[in-house]
């Protein structure tokens, strides 16, 4: 597991590789003074949130929006490499 950022509130997020190519465990961890913390998984690309003790669906939100935010980055750290869907039958002249 590779530390990727903390937050201002001490946030932790890390990450790791998993065995299914392309999908990246995102492990969030938050200090907490009354259970000692508060800690979730979510897989990339899919945003599956897994393992969750002590989030609230509020916090849950608010992590999807930084992992928004970050997922090109965090998932080029791990080597994976972004692939972008392409349908032919879509015309992307008007984009």
């Amino acid at each position: 597991m590779e530390q990727f950022m903390t937050l201002d509130d001490r946030t932790v997020i890390s990450y790791a590789r998993t065995k299914k190519e392309g999908e990246l465990r995102v492990i969030i961890e938050k200090p907490d003074p009354t259970d000692y913390s508060h800690s979730v998984t979510c897989l990339l690309p899919d945003y599956k949130w897994m393992n969750n003790h002590g989030f609230t669906e509020r916090d849950l939100e608010k992590y999807r929006k930084v992992l928004e935010q970050y997922a090109d980055a965090l998932m080029r750290e791990a080597g994976i490499e972004i692939k972008l869907a392409y349908d032919e039958k879509k015309d992307y002249s008007v984009l």
